[in-house]
């Protein structure tokens, strides 16, 4: 079989593309762009925690989402929203297929995660006479490893962070203690000094593997089946790797740990913020243990998924030109234009213009026009990608899935659109639950003239209901002025599997990538994890988020100032 998957959205394809009818695209993103803007405006709203796991029982299904959004999260190496990545397992006569794509590889790129995938699938069919701890050892360092242009970027955040904090300490009256309550779990009540806090923090920044200067890794590390790594580049990464553990692990352990958990609720922020984001970037890190630490457990489950398995990537699509062209370009769009395209109905159109004509004081219009046309260059997501992949090779049957499960995980949540795409689609193909973060630069698989004329009314017909999910949302906003998503739009945790989700079924897996605690006792090594309910169970108390900005290269820059916040 061969290793590159074809796909009708990818730029190679020699067919003819029927592009989208010009004024259906201008109403398709019209909405998207006045709700980004308005998200930008409006205060967010709280976010919903995962619901509690009713037992420590999880079924398979829930198990195996994880598994495949874990090998998904791996393989997102680095920071920003380019190698966002989409896996589905597919079953075969003779083997076990695992397909991938991502928002924005090359074909270099491809092979890479390819190789690197395939390499992790062997270590983990191999296991049998090898110890675990050395297993997660190897897994942990080929990913640090693959991942060490993002690794770097991570290390030297928290270095930032850790600075921050430290800066933060120090102008506080060190011989002043901070009263910490521990909680129910605790009889005590425990006084922490700054001093103390302000020495744990020097430690855990001298022990950062990263200078400013200095990468993690110069030499390429070539992956295969049978796992061949530099071993300079491998023994490099683990030393680095294990100082940061160690010194998240002693900071974890110590009071300090209760004291940043605190910090991060205080509501003045401008003090809570740098410690939520030293909280959020550790455990970006740590994620990575975590991951290994649970890839192990699957063997065991499903032997067949490590026998004689395929990795096949789908290219990734090509950014298409800006929909704003001509009369409707962006420097010309206005929210009242907009909302009287959205709807004929001329109460409504006089309610939400009010609505509008309410935010014009802090510049709605304004951020509409300055948005960037060059950086709205719309691609296929990778979770659309690779539905498109399998309706257009033998369709989306549940015999062509692993057991039956009809799934596509992703290295991050699912997107609002791509939630009201898989929402609409007739497949039922399930994914990851969505943060509801809105990303404008977003299309539909492409169509070609050999596939018919009915091939582009489906397209049509799905652009529409798509278009009906956004309008209702944008008309929302409008009228509550609350927004819905995440700061952080991702998290590269392992996936402790919680509930099931489907957004074409209304039944989305729990996602439990968003938030996790630092390190628990028993990540400070290597130690054995019995099982993935044992994993399951790290996951209570407080948490750490590893989420991460996806939206470097499409955010809006407002062009207003902070105090009209309060409008």
């Amino acid at each position: 079989m061969t290793s590159v998957i074809g796909s009708s959205s990818r730029g190679t394809d020699p067919r003819i593309r029927v592009p989208v009818n010009a004024k259906l695209a201008s109403r398709f993103y019209e909405p998207i762009v006045l709700l980004k803007v308005l998200n930008a405006t409006c205060d967010k709203k709280p976010s919903n925690a995962p619901d509690p796991s009713p037992d420590m029982t999880q079924s398979p299904e829930h198990t195996f989402q994880w598994f495949v959004n874990t090998l998904a999260q791996l393989c997102d190496s680095d920071k920003g929203g380019k190698t966002v990545t989409a896996f589905t397992v597919l079953q075969h006569p003779d083997h076990i297929e695992y397909r991938f794509t991502s928002n924005q590889r090359g074909t270099e790129e491809f092979i890479r995660a390819q190789t690197f995938t395939s390499s992790i699938l062997h270590i983990l069919g191999s296991m049998q006479g090898h110890e675990k701890q050395s297993v997660i050892s190897d897994i942990l360092r080929r990913s640090l490893s693959f991942s060490r242009s993002g690794v770097t970027v991570e290390v030297r955040i928290l270095k930032g962070r850790a600075e921050e904090c430290i800066s933060a300490c120090e102008i506080e009256n060190t011989d002043e203690c901070e009263y910490e309550d521990l909680g129910p779990a605790s009889n005590n009540s425990v006084f922490v000094s700054a001093r103390s806090i302000l020495e744990k923090l020097k430690e855990l920044y001298e022990g950062l593997p990263v200078s400013n200067k200095e990468e993690l890794s110069d030499n390429e590390c070539e992956y295969s089946p049978a796992g061949s790594c530099s071993e300079l580049n491998i023994a490099l990464v683990a030393k680095r790797c294990e100082i940061l553990i160690n010194s998240i692990s002693r900071l974890h352990q110590s009071e300090v740990h209760e004291f940043i958990c605190n910090r991060t609720k205080e509501g003045r922020m401008d003090q809570s913020e740098k410690w939520s984001e030293l909280r959020h970037t550790a455990g970006r890190l740590l994620s990575y243990l975590r991951a290994a630490k649970s890839l192990v457990s699957m063997p065991k489950r499903w032997p067949e998924l490590f026998e004689n398995p395929r990795v096949c990537y789908v290219p990734s699509s090509v950014p298409d030109p800006c929909p704003f062209r001509g009369k409707r370009s962006l420097d010309r769009l206005t929210a009242h234009g907009i909302i009287g395209r959205m709807t004929s109905d001329l109460s409504k159109q006089e309610e939400y213009r009010a609505h509008a004509q309410q935010l014009q004081k802090i510049g709605l219009d304004k951020a509409l026009q300055g948005l960037e046309k060059r950086k709205f260059r719309p691609i296929v997501h990778a979770e659309v990608l690779l539905l498109e992949s399998l309706e257009s090779a033998g369709g989306t049957h549940p015999s062509k899935f692993f057991k039956g499960y009809k799934y596509i995980g992703c290295s991050k949540p699912t997107c609002r659109l791509c939630c009201h795409y898989f929402s609409v689609h007739p497949s039922g193909v399930e994914v990851r639950r969505t943060h509801h973060n809105l990303y404008p630069p977003w299309r539909m698989p492409d169509v070609y003239e050999n596939q018919g004329p009915e091939a582009e009314r489906g397209r049509k017909d799905l652009m529409n209901q798509v278009l009906s999910l956004i309008r209702v949302d944008t008309f929302r906003v409008l009228k509550e002025k609350l927004a819905e998503g995440k700061r952080h739009d991702s998290n590269t945790e392992s996936t402790y599997p919680r509930g099931s989700a489907s957004v074409g079924s209304l039944t989305i897996m729990e996602d439990q990538m968003s938030s996790l605690r630092i390190l628990d006792d028993h990540c400070s090594g290597y130690e054995e994890m019995s099982s993935i309910a044992a994993a399951s169970s790290l996951d209570e108390g407080e948490k750490f988020s590893s989420e991460v900005d996806y939206e470097e290269n499409s955010g809006v820059k407002l062009l207003w100032a902070a105090q009209y916040a309060g409008v």
